[in-house]
């Protein structure tokens, strides 16, 4: 039969139905929990709360074939061999190697049962890849830091991504430090 996706994105082709003051969808379109009702007035709408479902903010758009290949990965994944490659190229600076996944301590491995080892393994795969983008956004900002002529949007952009990794690296290094 069919199955239903795990998980799912929001997409600006798929704007969800508002039952609030304009047009609302026809009731066979939707489930029975979102039927219309009748119109709230503004008193009961401001006891309800906002509509957090209506506002959905986003930033600017993206290059088109730049959004094509980032929307492929995103729903379908890397390849193994692409993925192996990147990792093989975009190692870990010498002069700042925590940016790689920790490894477990042998002690604790063994006192842990295999079921954390295993979720542990799962982060620590999840760490090396963000590791490998880390260096990536770094070899990047090394050579606009480089230039004569410093393009400061550039390089805050690939440093605001840089941080965002390393906060994410952070994150799941605690996470893993607390099995």
């Amino acid at each position: 039969g069919d199955t239903l996706p795990l998980l799912t994105t929001a997409s600006d082709d798929e704007p969800l139905p508002s039952t609030s003051a304009g047009t609302a969808p026809a009731p066979a379109d939707l489930p029975n929990e979102l039927l219309p009702g009748p119109e709230l007035n503004d008193e009961i709408l401001a006891i309800l709360g906002d509509d957090l479902s209506v506002v959905k903010e986003y930033g600017n758009d993206i290059q088109a074939d730049l959004a094509l290949r980032l929307k492929h990965l995103l729903t379908q994944g890397m390849p193994k061999e692409i993925r192996k490659e990147l990792h093989d190229r975009y190692l870990p600076p010498g002069n700042c190697n925590c940016v790689g996944a920790p490894e477990l301590n042998l002690e604790v491995k063994a006192a842990i049962p295999d079921v954390i080892y295993k979720r542990d393994r799962s982060i620590q795969a999840k760490q090396k890849q963000v590791g490998c983008a880390i260096s990536c956004i770094s070899e990047a900002l090394t050579i606009l830091l480089s230039r004569e002529n410093k393009d400061t949007q550039i390089i805050k952009l690939l440093m605001d991504g840089s941080r965002l990794l390393c906060d994410c690296q952070h994150a799941d290094s605690v996470t893993r430090r607390n099995f």
